[in-house]
């Protein structure tokens, strides 16, 4: 993406890597030039940033479409490369992005595929990142990661093989950078993270106009505007000895920033090479001018030449423990708007990577059965479509509306796909005949066909984690009465009015008829494992009378009051602790640019001013139900909210189900909408603490960063601003009480104040913020701005003391793992099943495991692989610090893990699963006195997982 920001390269080394010898003139595949230890060493690297999605959509930048927006082919980018380097062997490149890779890939005749192969096997041409995209880190989740790297780097094997396999990560546009990305690309054996877009380290040495461009007179692409390079000392235009002093000066300034005498620069940009010849024509020139050169040796390098040159130095380096967020590339000017910017978006993204590992599941367990109607390869759709949105002009919200438009549509595409084998694989697994199950990707709107157009349906209900499950099942169903059968018979069941009438959104068909939701608890669901509910409607147009006078909900054990004069929220009672909690709407004004200062808009939180608050709460209606306890509150025309309990023991929190929107924007300004929480007598000393891509928790102070110095008065609120992708959290240290409030998709959020809380939850702008996207994020829909739904889920507690078998953290940890992972429900018709058919079925129950796992254990992956294997992949869910008697080394075999097969011919991987982890060397980096570690590695099926441990297997699993 080209923007105008202050950005540094940097190199974050990795505890993993490889060893080699030290006068190896050859790193993996790739051969370097030699450098001189006498000279400032300048590594021209030579790269193309291919954005997945940007401006155009990704079909429109790979095959030269929509050219009035980006005269932008990537197809001919890597055609051209190839072609420039095969007869020039000391050229070198740098391929980045493997979902352009393998559009092009399938498109070329073989003598293309094996000319760029054999570029890569000579060194020419280094694989660098090799993940699907390159994605954002602040608004992923980290098993997205995971998952959009190994597709990439399962795809690069396939095709170019082992010197295919990268081993540098590149992370060059991206807004901010985490550090639980850092800590997975230690797990995937790079050696080494380069990174662009941070103010920090290096800042001041590339100037507030350079990104990861080539430098200002040397770019040559045929998008560039420079003057080429005139050797010939006869002709007029020579201008070598222009070119090379201009050179000069900005090397020998950048060198004062490097520990070695070895500086790295960028030679590309966004889209770089259609035309590669005349890029690698003036480097040759370039080169060549600085063979006798007594201060700078220039040459064709590659990251992993220039990582090598740099270890031979020897540095001493330091180490950075917290992150490089927020970015921003002016006082003023902080890049925090896309952690919330286009929510609906941010959602779909989590409901399909819900639905991804249900179907890797499912179909893995189908195949290692031997279905045999099954088709593998229906996955790769939803794989690659949610390895596309992980880009950062995706999930980021950043990109126009139109490839917004198009990543919705691949990704629901993709979802169907998946799922249109479900009940194939659902009749195989449980032996039976079912009809063919739907799931209802629109009840977040109160819209299900099934349930709300027969009386009579089946729910089936699958647990994608490796414990069982108390699920929340809510349907939107028709104005009547219900009851629901399981298999110890009627389960208590509520039929409740649904949130608003905006969730009954108008189509070109007319409005959804209005209707119940209708909530029952699917109680112990079975580790990856499947249970059966019947429903029937019973009386119709059933007349609930509407209660304003509750104001208290729950009991002693967990419940909420609201206060009498403002029906909001008052106080809250949980795990042993009663706090005076209080929780509102408001909006910041987003600042239009004006008086010198950048617009909010899609990258950009700018705010005009404080934050103001709606007003008080109106009470629409009360329930005190079997299955939930809640409160419907009026904030205002387009602001709802249901705060609500349920009574099933395991749901220990208070959630808050809120609608908002149409933002309104009549007065012409744009607003920024926050909910806040506050907590009475609460000192967590301006410190919280938010997740890193949804695993560790990494501490936050106000107005302060570890590792510089800012002046927090030119922007007070964004400049406090992170991403929080999974929870936040406030600490009392005095009274050792834990506040925190978990989210399902990302969301910018800060405490700002003693005892508050915030997260931004919808955006609507009016104005540009000039960050390249060129669109005011002003997103509509059936002719009005977006309405957005989602939830919070609030839970406290004393930060030592256990409830429920586990402290506070560990609760959330649990919760949160349920919410990312939450069963796939499917419903169909009861048809013309027989009253013993469906009885049969409601009594079915399955579990592919033989027993749960602890609630520790996370079974992330189950995936089908290559040659009838799979990616198994386990994971310790808890820090050191989060509870004492569960935070420990837990001994697993898995070799009996399963019901019906063994797991056998174990090989344990880099986490991405393309190099066997016994295979990974390391680097012996130095850094402030200490060396990096090895890994350890297993082939035994007995193993253990140490806290926070993610281990990767490649299994087969044979029938029992």
């Amino acid at each position: 993406m080209l923007i105008r920001a202050t950005f540094t390269l940097s190199l974050l080394t990795l505890t993993v890597s490889r060893s080699f010898d030290s006068g190896s003139s050859t790193i993996n595949c790739v051969k370097c030039h030699a450098t001189d230890p006498e000279k400032i060493n300048v590594h021209l690297i030579h790269h193309s940033h291919d954005d997945v999605g940007w401006l155009k959509t990704v079909d429109q930048y790979y095959w030269g479409l929509n050219q009035s927006i980006a005269r932008v082919g990537v197809q001919y980018i890597m055609t051209s490369v190839a072609n420039a380097l095969e007869n020039y062997p000391d050229r070198r490149f740098i391929q980045v992005e493997t979902a352009f890779f393998w559009m092009w890939w399938q498109n070329q005749e073989e003598v293309m595929r094996q000319k760029f192969k054999k570029l890569v096997e000579n060194g020419q041409i280094e694989i660098v990142n090799g993940a699907w995209s390159m994605n954002d880190e602040a608004c992923v989740n980290y098993q997205s990661i995971i998952d959009q790297f190994t597709w990439g780097f399962g795809i690069l094997n396939d095709t170019l093989g082992e010197c295919g396999q990268p081993t540098i990560a590149w992370q060059i546009d991206p807004f901010g950078h985490t550090r639980e990305h850092g800590s997975m690309m230690t797990k995937m054996a790079f050696d080494a993270l380069f990174f662009g877009h941070d103010h920090v380290i290096f800042g001041s040495a590339f100037g507030s106009d350079n990104t990861y461009h080539t430098p200002g007179g040397l770019c040559w692409d045929y998008l560039c505007s420079d003057d080429a390079i005139d050797d010939d000392p006869s002709s007029p235009g020579y201008n070598v000895n222009v070119k090379i002093t201009s050179f000069v000066n900005d090397v020998k300034n950048y060198a004062k920033y490097y520990k070695t005498n070895h500086v790295i620069i960028t030679m590309g940009g966004d889209f770089y090479y259609q035309a590669a010849e005349l890029n690698f024509r003036n480097s040759d020139k370039l080169i060549k001018a600085f063979q006798n050169n007594t201060e700078v040796n220039l040459l064709y390098s590659t990251p992993s030449c220039y990582l090598n040159a740099v270890y031979q130095s020897q540095p001493v380096l330091e180490t950075k423990t917290d992150d490089f967020l927020p970015y921003s590339n002016a006082d003023d000017t902080f890049w925090v708007g896309y952690f919330t910017s286009r929510p609906n978006f941010k959602y779909f993204e989590r409901v399909s990577h819900n639905i991804l590992q249900v179907g890797k599941q499912l179909y893995s367990l189908a195949r290692a059965s031997g279905v045999s109607n099954l088709n593998v390869d229906l996955l790769n759709g939803l794989r690659q479509a949610n390895g596309v949105v992980q880009h950062h002009d995706a999930i980021t919200g950043t990109e126009k509306q139109h490839v917004n438009d198009d990543y919705v549509k691949m990704i629901h595409r993709g979802i169907i796909e998946v799922e249109s084998q479900f009940s194939i694989i659902f009749n195989n697994l449980l032996n039976q005949s079912l009809p063919q199950l739907t799931s209802c990707l629109e009840a977040n709107n109160s819209i299900c066909h099934t349930s709300q157009t027969y009386d009579e349906f089946l729910v089936l209900v699958y647990n994608p984690l490796a414990t069982p499950v108390d699920h929340i099942i809510r349907l939107p169903v028709q104005n009547a009465s219900y009851s629901v059968e399981g298999p110890n018979g009627n389960i208590q069941s509520d039929v409740l009015e649904p949130i608003s009438n905006f969730t009954f959104i108008k189509r070109e068909e007319g409005p959804i008829v209005g209707g119940q939701d209708l909530v029952f608890v699917a109680d112990e669901v079975p580790p990856l494992g499947i249970k059966l509910f019947l429903v029937k409607k019973g009386s119709e147009n059933i007349t609930r009378s509407k209660t304003f006078d509750i104001r208290s909900f729950g009991n002693e054990d967990l419940g909420f009051d609201l206060d009498e004069n403002t029906n909001l929220l008052k106080s809250v009672t949980m795990n042993g602790q009663t706090l005076e909690i209080s929780q509102n709407f408001y909006y910041y004004a987003s600042h239009d640019g004006s008086g010198g200062r950048v617009a909010s808009g899609a990258y950009i939180f700018q705010p005009n001013g404080e934050a103001s608050v709606f007003g008080n709460a109106s009470i629409v209606r009360s329930y005190r139900g079997n299955v939930v306890e809640e409160v419907q509150q009026k904030i205002n025309d387009w602001i709802t909210q249901i705060i609500r309990i349920y009574k099933s023991s395991s749901h220990n929190y208070i959630e808050f189900d809120w609608l908002v929107g149409p933002v309104d924007v009549s007065d012409k300004i744009g607003k920024e909408i926050i909910t806040r929480f506050q907590v009475n007598n609460f000192q967590n000393n301006a410190t919280f603490w938010t997740d890193s891509n949804g695993r560790e928790m990494i501490q936050r102070i106000l107005n302060f960063r570890p590792t510089f110095t800012y002046d927090p008065t030119k922007e007070p609120i964004a400049s406090n601003y992170y991403p929080v992708t999974s929870k936040i959290s406030i600490i009392d240290p005095e009274r050792n009480l834990q506040v925190s409030v978990l989210n399902d998709r990302s969301q910018g959020g800060s405490s700002l104040n003693e005892g508050q809380l915030e997260l931004m939850i919808h955006r609507r702008m009016l104005h540009d913020d000039s960050k390249g996207v060129g669109e005011a994020l002003n997103e509509q829909q059936f002719g009005q701005g977006i309405v957005t739904r989602g939830r919070h889920w609030l839970v406290i507690g004393s930060r030592n003391e256990t409830n429920k078998n586990a402290t506070v953290s560990a609760q959330e940890r649990f919760l949160a793992q349920q919410k990312l992972l939450q069963p796939w429900v499917g419903l169909e018709t009861t048809g013309n099943l027989s009253n013993s058919k469906i009885n049969e079925l409601i009594l079915t129950n399955y579990s592919a495991l033989t027993s749960k796992l602890t609630t520790i254990l996370n079974l992330i992956t189950l995936e089908p692989w290559k040659n009838s294997t799979y990616i198994l992949r386990l994971e310790h869910s808890l820090e050191l610090n989060e509870d004492p008697n569960l935070a420990v080394p837990i001994a697993l075999d898995i070799h009996e893990l399963f019901q019906d097969f063994y797991v056998e011919n174990v090989q344990e991987m880099t986490l991405g699963a393309n190099k066997r982890l016994e295979t990974v060397k390391g680097y012996n980096w130095e850094y402030l006195g200490h060396m990096t570690k090895k890994n350890t590695y297993s082939d035994d099926t007995f193993i253990e997982m140490k806290p926070m441990d993610i281990r990767t297997f490649i299994v087969e699993l044979n029938r029992k």
